[in-house]
């Protein structure tokens, strides 16, 4: 009895070739490249989300990442490597999911989920900012300066 399993791989699909007395066996199994799913055509579409948030209040960003094999997933902010660190920063869900908590006008940045697997890559952008309270303060200060004097 004599079996060779032989793997050729290249960018899109990977074939096995199976030789067992004299009887040739061969199947294919295609890779799928990671690519965006889901109904919210925000979330699919490849232009970067605008968000915007209170400070201290909480982002979260969803990656909806479908791939064969299971895509690997990262984050980045302004295109350098994000770590969550357990504090205020959580990556959750196999990467899919990024959450900020309490989140700081200093967390205003592009985060960008990047899935990659043998077949490919794909990214989705998240542009946020963090707006502190006292701009809107400021503004319902002057709404009210400008009622005053106008009267």
């Amino acid at each position: 009895m004599l079996v060779i399993v032989i793997f050729f791989y290249n960018a899109e699909f990977k074939v096995h070739v199976l030789i067992f007395m004299n009887f040739f066996l061969l199947w294919l199994l295609l890779l799928v490249p990671p690519k965006l799913i889901g109904k919210d055509n925000s979330l699919i579409d490849r232009n970067p989300t605008n968000t915007h948030v209170v400070v201290n209040h909480t982002a979260s960003f969803f990656c909806p990442i479908e791939g064969d094999p299971t895509p690997v997933v990262t984050w980045k902010r302004n295109g350098e490597d994000l770590l969550g660190d357990g504090e205020r920063i959580f990556i959750w869900d196999e990467g899919r999911n990024l959450t900020i908590a309490y989140a700081d006008v200093s967390d205003t940045a592009r985060y960008t989920c990047v899935a990659t697997n043998k077949a490919g890559e794909t990214d989705k952008s998240f542009n946020l900012e963090v707006q502190g309270k006292w701009r809107k303060l400021f503004v319902r200060m002057s709404l009210l300066y400008c009622t005053c004097t106008l009267h």
